[in-house]
């Protein structure tokens, strides 16, 4: 079975803030998630009571959490059924390590806040940490067409994604099919889609968080028997 493994820099993303948003990422996908968490042990305290989060508490040292989570992650790279990395940071010395990943054929996403260094951001796909919204206070009727407006904003899970998927290639009755033409066949069965709609910036983008679904060649799909 197919699997994504997420590493977290615990030292520079507080867990009272972000672990929601990152257990997520669960939800979004139908694959086995792994978690880990790097950072000293004054940094871990919240992280370590979140059920199935692996913390792993570093010694005192400049980088020290960084040095340990890229240890790692090259670990994991050689273990065949990791094949997604999702690195959850803020700083712009974990490119390499990104570009090292992608070198190696696995996909790679980060997530971050928007302090996230901007090259991590531009060059491979970038999902937003959101933090907790405050208590509201109590919604008036004038107010209840905006709040409908945020809610249809809310990602939509990935196995919805899937059954779109199988109707397209049930109904045309292909092996193959060109990327234009899944995207509108996909608009053509549910209007509302988009590809933002799941987090992701292109459907080229979305389609490879599934490589355990699809098959994607020269700009072309195909479903995984």
């Amino acid at each position: 079975m197919s699997k994504i493994a997420v590493f977290i820099d615990g030292e520079n993303l507080s867990a009272k803030k972000y672990a929601n948003s990152i257990q997520e990422i669960s939800r979004f996908y139908s694959h086995n998630v792994q978690y880990f968490v790097y950072g000293k042990k004054q940094h871990l305290v919240r992280w370590k009571e979140i059920e199935h989060f692996n913390c792993v508490t570093v010694t005192k040292g400049a980088n020290k959490a960084d040095i340990k989570m890229s240890q790692d992650v090259h670990a994991k790279l050689y273990e065949d059924e990791v094949d997604t990395f999702i690195i959850v940071a803020k700083d712009g010395h974990f490119l390499q390590l990104c570009q090292i990943i992608k070198q190696f054929g696995k996909g790679v996403i980060v997530m971050g806040t928007d302090n996230t260094a901007k090259l991590l951001q531009e060059e491979f796909e970038f999902m937003l940490l959101t933090p907790p919204k405050p208590p509201q206070p109590k919604v008036t009727k004038a107010k209840q067409k905006s709040s409908k407006t945020q809610q249809s904003l809310n990602l939509k899970p990935i196995k919805q994604l899937q059954k779109l998927l199988e109707k397209v290639f049930s109904t045309l009755n292909v092996e193959w099919i060109d990327l234009p033409e899944l995207g509108k066949q996909l608009r053509q069965i549910d209007p509302k889609f988009t590809h933002k709609a799941y987090g992701s910036a292109t459907l080229s983008k979305l389609l490879r968080r599934l490589p355990e679904f699809v098959e994607m060649y020269d700009n072309r799909v195909k479903l995984k028997l």
